[in-house]
């Protein structure tokens, strides 16, 4: 109960200050631009077209691609096979 009743003049006590200094239009405008969801929702949707124009503008670009392959084969061993056909014409 005692809670309750704390809560209770902790709101009054906060409702009481906020009234004591009332917005101005400006001020109010502020809070609500920096605040709106419509608004954030616009900028990000602005963004995400930049990125898509940057994207597109890119690929009419040069493309420049460089790789690099090595192999070592010193280790392999050799193998020596008979030849299948002769010089006659005769297999073996």
């Amino acid at each position: 109960m005692k809670k309750i009743k704390y809560l209770i003049v902790l709101l009054m006590g906060t409702s009481v200050l906020a009234q004591q200094n009332p917005l101005t239009l400006q001020e109010s405008l502020e809070i609500g631009l920096k605040s709106s969801k419509e608004i954030k929702i616009s900028e990000s949707a602005v963004t995400s077209a930049e990125a898509k124009l940057t994207e597109i503008s890119s690929n009419l670009y040069p493309q420049l691609s460089v790789g690099f392959n090595y192999n070592h084969l010193s280790d392999v061993p050799i193998q020596f096979a008979s030849p299948l056909f002769s010089s006659t014409g005769e297999s073996n």
